[in-house]
């Protein structure tokens, strides 16, 4: 027993010399730059042997040490220490390195000019900062136990096992967390204070067998952890562990982790932890239409109660024409933080004048005719200004915070003068340019400073035929037009102008077909005055399939399908030297709605014209309540067509649109659909085709503007017939 414990000592002995016989001294550094600090000067007595007037630099350091400076070219006056952490050293001018030397510390030579500082001249003012680390003193240390084999762990770092129940090895000075552990044995752990004078450690170990062990926690599901990474599971929890003591760490997402040390005794150890939440809640208030941004996330308007871990945040404020807020806090465990901030507004006011037809461009947008206390965010705004005819116009601005600024920019442009006079004197006059100008007057105008260029005159009036001309105007020049309108109409022949508008279609009291009634929005266009009649079906087609002939050639044309109907359209279209509406054939039969030709009205514009368009009266029957004054029908007609025409018009001067004949329209059958409002065309599917009217056979309720009938686009009946319809250009 007596020679193991000579044989320790002359271990540790060996241990101790070759370790302090080892150690290195330790290392100084410059940090970051030198520094120029505001309102520091050289003392005038400070004056180098050329009686030049001296460069002071002065080390800031962390360091509680004696310290000495040694510049190249010597020092000017006492080294002075005139505060704790601050050497002043007092230099000639032009001085380029400093020796710099600290009890325990390696000598550190500072090149000025690696830090920042060049040609330093007489009165300069320079700080530098100066550190060094200290190494860690190593002690050797004895480990022994009872037992070999037992592992030794040092602020959990696994040190090595005991051998013939010892183990040497190397610890820093001061406190240190040393733990030995064997299987089957109770683990022992101590907390001492390493030095020269304390370096030896004698473990006992028991032998020990599992008890039982209880952890609560508050709040529940807390993860633990024992003996380092040993999951022991989930409060509340029971299981069986060695006796011993161990460290023990209690973890639960938001609260503040426990890092504590159990020491489980048999049979049963019971232990409860009060976890401490550490979520902070973080309030932002500020204008309603500001963004704030934190964490890649954006809140519109602010934040309110936002529940976060601690931690450093930046965020930003931003808001249209505000100067935007930047901000960094550190939350606090538990801290309830809020903040008001509001973006000032620092928004330019900008008015930029020009002509009415000029186009201001600038920030990608274009405003017509220039703009009037347009708010605009400070910034260096390039602006364009462009007018049909005339060179365009740049300029550059900067517009500074709260600037109410005002530019005028008219583009020059060569123009000349318009003097247009009609009779009717209440006739309306349109001008057109070829760049986009417009001008209109009734009666009589005179307009100035046109832009030269071609023009479109166009001069209309009610029962009046419009007047279209074409003329060009020269730069200075003036062009005098005297329209005299043709009393009549701009309607191709036989036919009458139907002006849009919007109305209610169907109706909600007649058959199921008819509903609902739903608004429907047509287009101009024009209209037969009267049903297609045998006549001109004979000119056209060479034939006549009719059978009331002896009705003659001012009856409609009757016993034709709506192929006929399309047949003809097409063939009077190229007659007359018009672009055809129909294409294909057959169930693929299209229409062409944009062609000048002639076509079969769709069911929408065949009632809207039934109902007298916009100057309707809302009669029951296409011009009148009674039937009998507008209408060939089955208790009239003598069971025969008559000529068409000889019934009383509608409000549009439209004959027959109730009786005579039924009349195919382009819309394929199916119910109204109160989502196609603006020029239906109806359904895109079907077999059948619709027509409207009723004829000389029919009943009265069947000759309503309102009522629907159906029939395959190849019947053709003696009471079925047709009317034209044009597009507008």
């Amino acid at each position: 027993m007596l020679k193991s414990r000579y044989l320790i000592i002359i271990i540790l002995l060996a241990l101790l010399i070759i370790s302090l016989s080892g150690q290195e001294l330790n290392q100084l550094s410059i940090v970051g730059k030198a520094t120029r600090p505001a309102g520091e000067i050289v003392p005038g007595d400070k004056l180098d042997a050329n009686k030049n007037q001296a460069a002071l630099i002065s080390f800031i350091t962390d360091l509680d040490v004696d310290m000495d400076f040694r510049p190249w070219n010597g020092v000017v006056g006492e080294i002075t220490n005139p505060a704790m952490g601050r050497w002043n050293v007092y230099v000639s001018p032009g001085e380029r390195a400093i020796d710099v030397h600290a009890e325990g510390f390696e000598p550190l030579k500072v090149v000025l000019s690696s830090f920042g500082i060049n040609s330093l001249k007489s009165g300069d003012v320079y700080h530098l900062k100066i550190t060094g680390e200290k190494k860690a003193e190593q002690i050797p240390v004895m480990i022994s136990s009872n037992q070999s084999g037992a592992k030794v762990i040092v602020d959990g770092d696994e040190m090595g096992s005991t051998v013939n129940k010892m183990l040497a090895i190397k610890l820093n000075s001061g406190e240190q967390r040393i733990k030995i552990q064997k299987d089957g044995f109770a683990s022992q752990e101590i907390i001492e204070n390493v030095s020269l004078t304390n370096y030896s450690f004698h473990f006992d170990l028991v032998p020990a067998m599992p008890a039982v062990v209880k952890i609560t926690s508050d709040p529940e599901g807390a993860s633990v952890t024992i003996d380092g990474n040993m999951k022991l599971g989930i409060t509340p929890l029971q299981n069986f562990y060695d006796a011993g003591t161990y460290d023990i760490r209690i973890e639960k997402e938001n609260y503040e982790t426990i890092d504590d040390q159990i020491t489980i005794t048999e049979p049963e150890t019971e232990k409860q932890y009060i976890l401490t939440d550490i979520r902070a809640s973080l309030t932002v208030k500020t204008s309603a239409d500001a963004t704030v941004k934190i964490n890649d996330k954006e809140y519109k308007g602010g934040i309110k109660d936002l529940v976060m871990l601690p931690q450093t945040i930046s965020f930003k404020i931003e808001q249209e024409y505000c100067e935007t807020i930047e901000e960094t806090y550190t939350l606090k465990k538990g801290e309830k933080k809020t903040f008001e901030l509001y973006p000032e507004d620092i928004s330019a006011s900008l008015t930029v004048k020009t002509h009415a037809n000029a186009t201001v461009k600038f920030n990608g947008e274009s405003y017509k005719g220039g703009f009037t206390n347009k708010k605009v965010a400070p910034q260096v705004l390039n602006i364009t200004v462009e007018m049909p005819k005339a060179e365009s116009l740049n300029r550059v601005i900067t517009l500074k915070p709260k600037a109410d600024e005002t530019i005028e920019m008219y583009p020059e442009v060569q123009s000349g003068t318009i003097q247009v006079m009609c009779i009717p004197t209440d006739a309306k006059i349109e001008l057109k340019g070829d760049a986009g100008e417009f001008y209109t007057a009734v009666g009589r105008k005179t307009f100035t400073e046109v832009p030269v260029g071609s023009y479109e005159l166009i001069v209309s009036a009610e029962s009046h035929k419009t007047h279209k001309e074409d003329f060009s105007l020269d730069a200075d020049n003036t062009v005098v037009k005297q329209i005299t309108l043709e009393v009549g109409s701009d309607a191709p022949e036989g036919m009458v102008f139907v002006e849009g508008g919007t109305f209610q279609m169907g109706s909600n009291d007649g058959n199921k077909d008819e509903k609902p009634v739903h608004s429907v929005t047509i287009k101009d266009f024009y209209i037969g005055k009267n049903e297609v009649t045998q006549g001109e079906y004979q000119a056209v087609m060479g034939k006549n399939w009719s059978s009331f002939k002896k009705s003659g050639n001012d009856a409609p044309v009757e016993n034709v399908s709506w192929y006929d109907a399309v047949q003809f359209c097409n063939s009077l279209s190229d007659k007359e030297w018009l672009d055809r509406c129909y294409s294909g054939s057959g169930d693929n039969i299209k229409c062409n709605f944009n062609a000048n030709g002639y076509r079969l009205p769709t069911e929408a514009e065949w009632e809207y014209a039934a109902r007298g368009g916009n100057k309707s009266k809302g009669y029951k029957y296409s011009g009148s309540n009674d039937i009998g004054n507008v209408a060939w029908y089955g208790d009239n007609s003598g069971s025969k067509t008559h000529a068409v025409g000889s019934k009383q018009a509608n409000e549009l001067e439209i004959y027959d649109m109730s009786g005579n004949v039924w009349e195919w329209c382009w819309d394929l059958y199916g119910d109204y659909s109160i989502l196609e409002g603006i020029n239906p065309k109806g359904p895109t599917s079907g077999t059948s085709r619709v027509n409207r009217g009723g004829s000389w056979s029919s009943s009265a309720s069947y000759c309503r503007v309102d009522s629907r009938s159906v029939s395959n686009p190849g019947d053709n009946y003696r009471y079925m017939g047709f009317r034209l319809v044009r597009s507008l250009k």
